[in-house]
């Protein structure tokens, strides 16, 4: 249910208490003590009063329905964060890249964890054939797994493409 129904919800039954509070008194009356020292009132009066209860209400249940989307989000952002530390250890990747990530929604969690990664990837292939060019040898050019210069596996197992 979202959160303008709940407020619609709020209002009507806020409203149909409002208006049993109404019917119990006379909308005629006017503020004056009884005998017994009870206090009658006119029906703006009435009205004015129960408005304000109303609005108290609506206040402290709109409060309540912002900390339960703060908590949603928080919720959120925990599970994304915990299934961004089992990707990158799965990958080989350092965690600590996960506090690099965007965690606001599924969605851009994943972009970032795309883009993060490859950037990461990228890097860390320029310092291996940075030192390897330092010490003298010459780096591989691809991946011998992917079929690429290299692709001694699928050449083995009859997988090249060059039909």
């Amino acid at each position: 249910m979202d959160n303008e129904n709940i407020n619609n919800e709020v209002n009507t039954d806020l409203q149909e208490q409002g208006k049993g509070l109404n019917e119990a008194y006379n909308s005629n009356a006017e503020v004056k003590e009884t005998a017994e020292g009870e206090k009658t009132f006119t029906q703006q009066q009435l009205n004015d009063i129960v408005e304000k209860r109303l609005a108290k209400e609506r206040k402290r249940l709109m409060g309540m329905i912002a900390d339960d989307e703060a908590t949603k989000a928080e919720l959120t952002k925990n599970r994304l964060q915990l299934e961004v530390t089992k990707k990158l250890t799965r990958d080989g990747h350092p965690i600590e890249l996960a506090d690099l990530m965007d965690y606001s929604d599924e969605e851009k969690c994943n972009a970032s964890y795309k883009q993060i990664t490859e950037v990461f990837n990228i890097a860390v292939r320029a310092e291996v054939d940075r030192i390897f060019k330092a010490n003298g040898r010459t780096p591989h050019p691809s991946n011998p797994y992917s079929g690429g210069q290299g692709g001694a596996l699928r050449s083995a197992f009859g997988l090249n493409r060059g039909d």
